[in-house]
């Protein structure tokens, strides 16, 4: 079995960490070096140091081991011309490359300047060096059209490039298209299976996608109470759909004994960030005295603005 060598490079070499089999291997003999400095040899020392390769073989007590390299291109490309031939190098496909980063960052500023052909293109280097966050953002760019042309088979493509790479985002709109049948075909259990995974890492939309799963028994088998579950997780991130999916669920009494004052809190949430159905089953409860006093003037106050929001939402379309 060979040995597991990880470098976490950083140009400030005091920050560069080097384990061998988990192991710490001491970086006191190159710190202050560049990393041109580990590979050839170098005399002017007390101790003789052979380079890098030699180092790790004399600690590990043989060649037979592999490096897994977290930095930037030009570094790599630096070990890997003096690697031994019995020595595996390859770049970390997770680490997040301080290039790939700034990529990315400048593409957000380009995004906000709606200069989306610009930002695409720095996206897609930052692809190529293994950025997950880049990666789902491309599968935006393809599903919006914006930068390229709209294409939901490279959406899908792309977000599940991400989401094997664990990211919450691409897990949940990997989920959407599966869900929708979207650049994939329609598959309920897939699209139940990614939102749970982005559900569990805390991403609020994913969370409540999953509620209306089990609340439908859509790709699991329906259950209302881990519906109510799901819901009330993103409702207590603030999410308005899940509020007001939650408030449903009190005042119909599914999953959750039925509780007016409950739907009428979750509903209130859920309204103030211009909830539609909210108001509705706000409405509702004005009018009957359901969880508040019997008012038919708020009734008729939450049921013209649900007009009105629908009608601006018709003329907006």
């Amino acid at each position: 079995k060979k040995s597991e060598v990880i470098i976490k490079y950083d140009s400030d070499s005091l920050k560069t960490t080097i384990t061998v089999d988990g192991k710490e291997f001491d970086t006191s003999r190159i710190d202050g070096r560049e990393i041109e400095d580990w590979v050839y040899p170098f005399q002017m020392r007390k101790v003789k140091w052979n380079g890098i390769f030699n180092e790790l073989a004399d600690f590990i007590g043989s060649n037979n081991y592999k490096i897994t390299f977290s930095g930037k291109d030009e570094d790599i490309n630096s070990l890997k011309e003096e690697c031994p031939k019995t020595v595996n190098i390859e770049k970390d496909s997770n680490a997040s490359s301080e290039n790939a980063e700034e990529l990315e960052n400048q593409a957000k500023q380009l995004d906000s300047e709606e200069k989306y052909e610009e930002s695409f293109k720095l996206r897609m280097k930052a692809a190529d060096m293994g950025y997950v966050l880049s990666i789902k953002s491309i599968g935006w760019h393809y599903a919006t059209g914006n930068g390229i042309e709209q294409n939901d088979l490279e959406a899908a493509k792309w977000w599940k490039k991400a989401a094997e790479q664990g990211n919450d985002i691409a897990q949940y709109n990997l989920g959407n298209c599966y869900y929708n049948g979207k650049g994939v075909e329609q598959n309920y259990t897939e699209a139940a299976k990614l939102y749970r995974k982005s559900a569990e890492q805390g991403y609020a939309f994913a969370q409540n996608n999953l509620g209306n799963c089990y609340r439908d028994g859509e790709g699991v088998e329906q259950n209302y109470i881990e519906a109510v579950k799901w819901y009330r997780k993103a409702a207590e991130q603030g999410n308005q759909y899940a509020q007001d999916n939650l408030a449903y669920c009190y005042y119909n009494g599914e999953g959750v004994e039925q509780n007016y004052a409950e739907a009428v809190k979750w509903c209130q949430k859920a309204a103030e960030q211009g909830n539609a159905d909210a108001y509705y089953i706000l409405g509702t409860c004005y009018r009957w005295g359901c969880g508040v006093h019997k008012d038919k003037e708020k009734a008729k106050k939450k049921e013209k603005f649900l007009q009105m929001l629908l009608l601006f939402l018709q003329i907006a379309v």
